[in-house]
């Protein structure tokens, strides 16, 4: 599988859950973006945004985050197991992660997908 579509079943989960995420990218923008639908990916782009899956660099998902809701425990299980059985997808979780404005207590899920 090419890292496109690594990524595009990477943020087809993500849409599902719509945690907060965290974005980096290769041109060095970092950034907070939520995907909220899968009406906003197309297969190896994102339908509404100027660039393509294989400039993201990671992505990082929030089980918490001010100023936005936080998932419940048992979505954080269901979407961290459906990230985790995507094949060829890295990730790294991570607890206590600060990112302003995210903040502990929470949990996280740095994701990348490595150069194929």
């Amino acid at each position: 599988m090419n890292s496109s579509r690594i990524w595009f079943a990477t943020l087809s989960v993500i849409a599902d859950f719509s945690p907060m995420a965290y974005w980096h990218m290769s041109n060095g923008a970092k950034f907070w973006f939520p995907l909220t639908s899968r009406e906003q990916l197309s297969e190896n782009r994102f339908a509404e945004e100027p660039f393509t899956y294989d400039e993201i660099v990671s992505v990082i998902v929030f089980s918490e985050f001010r100023f936005h809701q936080a998932i419940s425990p048992s979505e954080w299980a269901d979407l961290r197991r459906s990230l985790l059985n995507i094949p060829g997808l890295l990730c790294e979780e991570q607890t206590d992660v600060v990112y302003g404005p995210a903040s502990p207590p929470n949990q996280a899920l740095y994701l990348t997908v490595p150069s194929l």
